[in-house]
């Protein structure tokens, strides 16, 4: 057999570039929150996952709700004037006590704040489990760089193949089902629907130290629709 194809240099070369949400209003969740090396400052580390970020713009801390100034930005370990969706930052705030910045919040743009909710509804696949998952069942809730004690308050409905959902709810959920779900949050999180986002919509279950369920969320919900 003698390989006909294209060498793997040229098959690199002809990778497409991912497409980067630049135009959409900013979104950086925060993963970390350390000393600069270069200013001895508290900074926020993350992923623009849309926008852009400058110097001298100004930013909606969450889950504080207070705004903020750009002060300095690096990318690399080095500083930069502006960092589009995509790259990976160092920002430092200022007009903020740094304890109010936190792993896990959000900086986005003042006018389009991110959600921060624990109501939600989840689309899940349930993983291998000994134990079935029932209305009540407590659970870790995982999401971006967040991770929530939470319970399960209701199962809408199991989804067939299609995506289908029965037209009863079940008591009580088994191995390898897909399911709509309602989960409760101890605290609310920074959280996005997965439609809109879907780096804040990605979500797991854990329990006992397992990943029990994998999904998406497809409705943030008042209290009273819960």
């Amino acid at each position: 057999f003698r390989y006909q194809g294209s060498c793997l240099l040229d098959a690199i070369d002809s990778l497409q570039l991912p497409s980067r949400d630049v135009s959409k209003p900013l979104i950086l969740p925060i993963c970390d929150v350390i000393k600069s090396q270069s200013t001895g400052q508290l900074a926020a580390f993350g992923k623009l996952e849309t926008g852009a970020i400058r110097n001298g713009s100004k930013v909606l801390v969450l889950p504080c709700e207070e705004v903020a100034t750009v002060k300095t930005i690096e990318r690399d370990s080095s500083s930069c004037s502006i960092a589009r969706a995509g790259d990976n930052v160092a920002v430092i705030l200022q007009g903020i006590d740094g304890s109010r910045i936190i792993p896990g919040g959000i900086l986005c743009h003042p006018g389009f704040p991110v959600p921060v909710a624990n109501y939600l509804e989840l689309k899940i696949r349930v993983l291998d489990i000994a134990i079935p998952i029932l209305i009540g069942y407590q659970v870790e809730f995982h999401i971006h760089h967040v991770k929530e004690a939470a319970r399960v308050t209701k199962i809408v409905a199991l989804l067939d193949k299609t995506g289908k959902p029965s037209k009863t709810a079940p008591r009580f959920l088994k191995s390898k089902q897909n399911a709509v779900v309602q989960v409760t949050l101890d605290q609310a999180v920074c959280v996005e629907e997965f439609s809109k986002c879907r780096a804040l919509g990605r979500a797991f279950l854990r329990s006992s130290g397992s990943t029990i369920a994998v999904g998406i969320v497809t409705k943030i919900m008042r209290q009273d629709q819960h």
